[in-house]
């Protein structure tokens, strides 16, 4: 959360300052890439669209399937995913 969405959110709770904080998104998130981020604005959490989808990981070669490896123990992992 940056400088002025904090400050935002300070003044309007802790001083009462009416700076139409109400009016801002329920949710902000980040989603992170390789080369920075994408913010994002939201109405709920969870998000209603996201769909959860079991992985696998691969020790060998160290990446995720949908299906468990058969030669090795493979460990699970949840990871939502929103389009």
């Amino acid at each position: 959360m940056g400088g002025s969405c904090r400050s935002g959110f300070f003044d309007y709770f802790l001083k009462g300052i009416d700076n139409g904080w109400h009016n801002e998104p329920r949710v902000r998130l980040q989603v992170r890439r390789i080369d920075g981020f994408i913010e994002r604005m939201e109405n709920e959490w969870p998000i209603a669209r996201t769909r959860r989808t079991k992985l696998y990981l691969n020790p060998v070669d160290r990446s995720l399937s949908a299906v468990p490896l058969q030669t090795c123990k493979a460990s699970s992992l949840m990871l939502w995913v929103t389009e």
